[in-house]
């Protein structure tokens, strides 16, 4: 009988709906996928689809070119989170990352080289790459829906035996994911999906934190300030 193929190797994240990255966040972000990824060839992202950090992983994994696993709480989810402009994405004013993510995709540009140009762009002008870019924040959730090599409904109902279900979805990436990258778990969401880690003794590196080579932490970080969003 011939070797059986490798199993899916997941790095599963979880972050704020407001979170910003930075240049230097999307770097070790990228450079954390790409080693694993040489590790583990049969390596998949998922992403809980939120905004902010979710939506950055996203489009961080289509960009090298990783297959990613959509995990949303209920259908109906992009209509409910992501109304409005582009433009009221948090943080990101008239340049969302997922801008520049979608034209490097259009482009054929390199993810970093469009991050630069998301971040010197404030506005796209006729005939810049930018401007063929949907500007709503639902075609942006649409958009990245699309690049999904797969897409779970993790409920069928809003609240799962009185749990909400973007709780429910945190268990879900928990129960799937082999390790995990985590953006400022300063947010009661980040923060519950961040204590069912460390339950399951599950590793995970916090970006922005990273203290060894081996770029995973564990609960020996400081303590962070829980705030509600």
């Amino acid at each position: 009988m011939g070797a059986s193929k490798e199993l899916k190797y997941i790095i599963a994240g979880t972050g704020s709906r407001s979170f910003v990255p930075s240049m230097a966040v999307l770097m070790e972000l990228r450079d954390h996928l790409e080693f694993t990824h040489l590790n583990h060839p049969n390596l998949r992202v998922m992403t809980g689809m939120a905004t902010g950090f979710d939506e950055f992983l996203g489009w961080t994994a289509v960009g090298l070119q990783i297959p990613f696993i959509a995990a949303i709480p209920t259908k109906g989810y992009g209509e409910h989170y992501y109304d409005g402009p582009a433009s009221n994405a948090p943080g990101y004013g008239d340049r969302p990352a997922t801008l520049g993510a979608l034209s490097a995709l259009r482009t054929r540009k390199s993810l970093s080289t469009a991050w630069n140009l998301a971040n010197e762009t404030t506005r796209p002008q006729p005939g810049n790459t930018l401007s063929s870019v949907p500007l709503t924040r639902h075609h942006q959730f649409e958009a990245l829906l699309a690049e999904a090599e797969s897409v779970v409904y993790v409920c069928e109902t809003l609240y799962v035996h009185g749990v909400h279900s973007n709780f429910v979805r945190n268990t879900y990436l928990v129960n799937n994911g082999d390790e995990f990258v985590v953006g400022r778990p300063i947010t009661t969401g980040t923060a519950n999906c961040l204590r069912q880690i460390q339950a399951a003794s599950k590793p995970y590196v916090i970006l922005g934190t990273v203290i060894d080579k081996t770029r995973i932490v564990d609960s020996s970080i400081a303590p962070y300030t829980v705030i509600a969003e």
